[in-house]
């Protein structure tokens, strides 16, 4: 009896034990788990607080490039007054010096971003195109492996029975490769065509990379002053900006990871990963012309810098309308919101007959001894008409329109020039200071 008892005590003892360390293996679990808890609550904040920093900088950055920027315009923006202000010749000279080197500080700060900007747009498309090359290989691996295995089965299977058994089989491999194509982001119908599509995709990759095509295009430039180069490649020497519009491409061609296309203009190429392409039934013959010569002209020669000449000019702007400042009376009248007006179209020049101009050597005016002159191919031909009440407001005492026709093209530094193509006597030559 003393036996049992003592046996049955013990049992006892045993049990509590047992209940004992289950306990403190569920409180051991518990605890861990509320430890996990913690440590992932902990990262998600840091994480969230990480991206909240990042944010930040990006935004901090955003905004130190902008007032960077405005700064530059600013500077250009308060010489350019400067410059009109004064009358001392030397002091004009000496800040026109320093605006010429603002601008080309201002021209060069947004071709690096430029090519930063296309630098970081290649390595997106790097990206996507090494996740798809991925995609395509372990589709094509898995289709092969499943091909190996019903030619082996077929191969071992000589009844029905066999046969019966490996449709169902088949029928749950196929159930287990559409999850896995599902998860991928590919189907099983797509999968078949796959090999076909990226066969014709790189062979048409090829011929396009391979050699220039010559095609005619107009592409929209979305982008500020994309660089324009005398070859398609992004170590040629920049020989100007293409402003925003839409513009004709003749050739196209590839080239430092880019394609390149080459302007209807002839001035060189631009790369044609910052444009649009556009539908032809959108747009117009000439129309890159009109937007890519959308610009304020100067005289390019005043015998004085003292003279109100300085000044003077005209500016060609959209939808065919160009504003009037040749004298003093007109730029008043600019000035006071009251600006002499006309309308202007622009075609291309189908003539080999060349017409006469100055020799373009710098960016700024010219003043004292006439330039030389010589003969040039032009590119367009713009034609200006002012009617006699629009010269009437500036006092001129006139009963008939003015017809006006100047010869646009472009100087060897990368300038749009406007010349009226007088041979008989000094030529009158527009171009944009600074350009």
């Amino acid at each position: 009896m003393e036996d049992w008892e003592k046996r049955n005590f013990l049992d006892r003892q045993n049990q509590e034990i047992s209940r004992q360390n289950d306990l403190l293996e569920e409180k051991n679990r518990l605890a861990k788990e509320q430890n996990e808890a913690l440590r992932q609550s902990n990262l998600d904040a840091k994480w969230r607080e990480e991206q909240y920093r990042r944010e930040q900088r990006e935004i901090e950055d955003i905004k130190r490039i902008e007032r960077f920027e405005k700064d530059m315009d600013d500077r250009i923006y308060k010489l350019k007054l400067d410059i009109a202000k004064t009358k001392d010749e030397t002091i004009r000279y000496a800040l026109q010096g320093i605006l010429d080197e603002e601008i080309q500080k201002r021209n060069k700060y947004y071709q690096e971003r430029e090519a930063h900007q296309l630098e970081k747009r290649r390595q997106v498309r790097r990206y996507k195109t090494i996740s798809l090359i991925k995609n395509i290989i372990f589709t094509v691996l898995g289709l092969t492996i499943l091909f190996a295995i019903l030619t082996v089965y077929l191969s071992s299977s000589n009844n029905d029975s066999a046969r019966e058994s490996f449709g169902t089989k088949l029928a749950m491999s196929g159930t287990v490769k559409k999850d896995i194509d599902e998860d991928s982001n590919l189907s099983t119908s797509v999968s078949s065509k796959t090999n076909k599509e990226v066969r014709h995709s790189i062979k048409q990759e090829n011929e396009k990379s391979s050699s220039l095509v010559s095609e005619r295009l107009q592409v929209d430039v979305t982008a500020d002053d994309i660089s324009i180069r005398e070859s398609a490649s992004l170590s040629a020497k920049v020989v100007g900006v293409c402003p925003k519009g839409v513009y004709t491409i003749v050739e196209t061609t590839s080239g430092d990871g880019y394609t390149w296309g080459r302007l209807k203009s002839g001035k060189g190429w631009i790369a044609l990963d910052s444009t649009e392409k556009m539908n032809s039934e959108s747009i117009t013959e000439g129309s890159d012309t009109s937007a890519e010569w959308e610009r304020p002209y100067h005289n390019y020669y005043v015998a004085s810098s003292s003279s109100t000449l300085m000044m003077a000019g005209f500016k060609l702007e959209s939808n065919g309308k160009v504003t009037l400042y040749r004298s003093g009376a007109e730029i008043l009248l600019a000035n006071s919101g009251n600006p002499v007006e006309g309308r202007y179209t622009i075609e291309s020049y189908n003539s080999t007959e060349q017409v006469t101009s100055f020799e373009i050597t710098q960016r700024t005016i010219v003043n004292g001894d006439i330039p030389n002159t010589k003969k040039i191919l032009p590119n367009v031909i713009i034609r200006i008409y002012v009617s006699a009440e629009e010269l009437q407001k500036a006092g001129e005492s006139v009963s008939e329109e003015h017809n006006l026709i100047y010869y646009g093209y472009y100087s060897y530094l990368g300038q749009h020039i406007l010349t009226d193509g007088n041979s008989s006597a000094t030529p009158q030559v527009f171009f944009q200071v600074g350009e």
